[in-house]
């Protein structure tokens, strides 16, 4: 008889999770260092309710693709180490973007480079890293358009280069995120 090993973390619960933290960090480490003005009312502290909606369809376009970008078993201590990483990433684009823009986007880039050098699996993650490095800016960007919010110092389509190497980075909390949410495979049980 086979049974089958539970999720280790239910979908609505990671997409939850990961709302809260691009709400908390946009707020503390770009609204709160002017990095970017929210036009959207009502606000909260210079912060759009609306970002709620708008991260809640990001997070949950990263549960829906990120098993299917997973490798290997579900490890949350990495996961937790990743989103450690790109919370720290998304404090420097705050503290330093703004004045800085082009050593961020070098620091990023190093990161970047340094993380898929030593990868086991580059081809995977440089195709992850380009999938987030194209859709995260551009869905940032349709915000932009529509008058939502704005970046205060943008390069291309309303958004700083340093974006792209900020989502390029997190293909590696993507892929430990899709270990996580995977669905396990049967696992034979011992006959008693």
């Amino acid at each position: 008889m086979n049974s089958v090993r539970a999720n280790p973390v239910r979908p609505s619960v990671a997409a939850g999770v990961l709302t809260v933290w691009m709400v908390l960090c946009d707020h503390l480490f770009h609204v709160a260092t002017g990095t970017v003005v929210h036009f959207w009312h009502p606000q909260i502290d210079g912060q759009t309710v609306w970002v709620v909606v708008s991260f809640g369809l990001g997070g949950i376009a990263f549960v829906v693709a990120a098993p299917r970008l997973a490798d290997g078993p579900p490890r949350p201590r990495q996961y937790a180490t990743e989103l450690g990483l790109m919370t720290v990433l998304y404090g420097i684009s705050g503290w330093f973007g703004l004045e800085h823009p082009h050593a961020v986007l070098v620091l990023f880039l190093t990161i970047f480079g340094a993380r898929l050098a030593l990868s086991r699996d580059r081809g995977t993650m440089a195709s992850v890293a380009l999938l987030l490095a194209v859709t995260g800016p551009a869905f940032e960007s349709l915000a932009w358009s529509v008058g939502m919010f704005a970046y205060t110092k943008p390069d291309v389509i309303g958004v700083p280069w340093w974006l792209f190497a900020f989502y390029a980075n997190g293909a590696w909390a993507t892929r430990a995120l899709g270990a996580l949410l995977r669905k396990r495979e049967p696992e034979p049980v011992a006959a008693a």
